[in-house]
């Protein structure tokens, strides 16, 4: 007698309305990496699950979009790449702040360089990469997790 697998995905599906967290704890790490990079075509396909867990020691990627898309992301800047060092689970709409200063909201998630490391999307109001947001390796990164049911 086997394990049954599964291949229901409830996102995919439509079965998940609304958030199914009442608590999140905020997520935290630094820069170890800063990038000066903006593609205009890039064709970056977004998962559907609209959660992710990110482990203490991982490393992930910040690309930022004006776009509202949650399928696909064409115009992408690239922030650059962060180690965890609280981890957690995020959720598209979070918020994303480096070094204390609000920088966008988690639009989705992209596992194209998986297992390697996942491209974390956020939607901004004006497309940017790392350069341009003048950071500096180390510098703080907080993703806080929306407080309220939606």
């Amino acid at each position: 007698m086997g394990l049954k697998i599964h291949k229901v995905e409830p996102y995919k599906k439509g079965m998940i309305k609304k958030t199914p967290f009442v608590r999140r704890g905020n997520v935290a790490g630094r820069l170890v990496a800063i990038m000066d990079l903006k593609l205009d075509n890039r064709e970056l396909e977004l998962i559907s699950p609209i959660s992710r867990v990110i482990k203490v020691g991982e490393i992930h990627e910040i690309v930022t979009t004006e776009e509202q898309s949650t399928k696909v992301c064409n115009k992408v800047g690239y922030i650059g790449f962060f180690e965890v060092m609280r981890g957690g689970v995020l959720e598209v709409g979070d918020t994303i702040l480096i070094k204390e200063r609000t920088v966008g909201e988690i639009l989705g998630f992209n596992n194209a360089h998986m297992p390697n490391h996942m491209n974390i999307v956020i939607k901004v109001k004006k497309r940017a990469t790392g350069v341009k947001l003048n950071l500096k390796l180390d510098d703080s990164v907080l993703i806080k997790g929306r407080r309220k049911r939606s």
